[in-house]
């Protein structure tokens, strides 16, 4: 993706992990992790006192990363969106008629629910494949590699999906920095390297901090 290794002003030039790669209008950009963490860390002490006039004072779960209260922003959402109904429509209705002006002979509608009844519920793996630049096809020959189970603990999903009820799939790991599909996991290790930033020293003093503390 990019030719030149990255050079920091502060840490010099970067090793490929070192440097965090995030979409923007133009394509990509890179930025340093650790200036950015260092922000990151100088704006959440800013927020660290944040108080609602309605909700009272906010805990970081509560609020935006600029510091707004998720509650009050979603009620006020939804108000406009209940209060503008007509025109939500319009807009939408510009925006379609602009999308068939630039391709006349295409019908994006039946385009739509043929691949959508194709698919039926494999229409959201789709799009998640799609998004991470694989066919479904792909995904499934990983799970058929992986006897479909998670690349870490070696379980299968036990996770109840909200909005089905029913088991949901393994989920598609992709390295931050690279985009790259790396392989399939469960919710909780996906969400576990999550936590942890992809940092394997973050995750070695994890493993250090059990083993000090484990008790037998």
């Amino acid at each position: 993706m990019f030719d030149k290794p990255m050079v920091c002003g502060i840490h010099g030039e970067l090793a490929p992990d070192q440097v965090w790669v995030e979409k923007s209008k133009s394509g990509y950009s890179r930025r340093c992790k650790k200036c950015r963490q260092a922000a990151r860390n100088r704006w959440a002490l800013k927020r660290s006192n944040v108080v609602c006039p309605i909700h009272g004072e906010l805990q970081e779960k509560d609020m935006y990363s600029d510091g707004r209260c998720k509650e009050c922003l979603n009620m006020k959402q939804k108000e406009y969106r209940d209060s503008n109904k007509e025109k939500i429509k319009e807009k939408n209705a510009r925006n379609n008629a602009k999308r068939i002006l630039k391709n006349p002979d295409r019908d994006y509608k039946k385009e739509y629910q043929d691949k959508k009844e194709k698919l039926g519920n494999l229409y959201s793996l789709h799009k998640q494949c799609k998004s991470y630049k694989i066919e479904l096809q792909d995904y499934f020959d990983m799970v058929s590699r992986q006897d479909n189970k998670c690349a870490i603990c070696g379980n299968e999903e036990t996770r109840i999906c909200g909005t089905t009820k029913g088991q949901q799939r393994l989920c598609i790991d992709h390295c931050h920095s690279t985009k790259k599909v790396r392989a399939l996991l469960c919710h909780a290790c996906n969400t576990g390297i999550g936590k942890f930033k992809e940092d394997e020293g973050l995750l070695m003093k994890a493993i250090e901090y059990l083993r000090k503390h484990n008790v037998n």
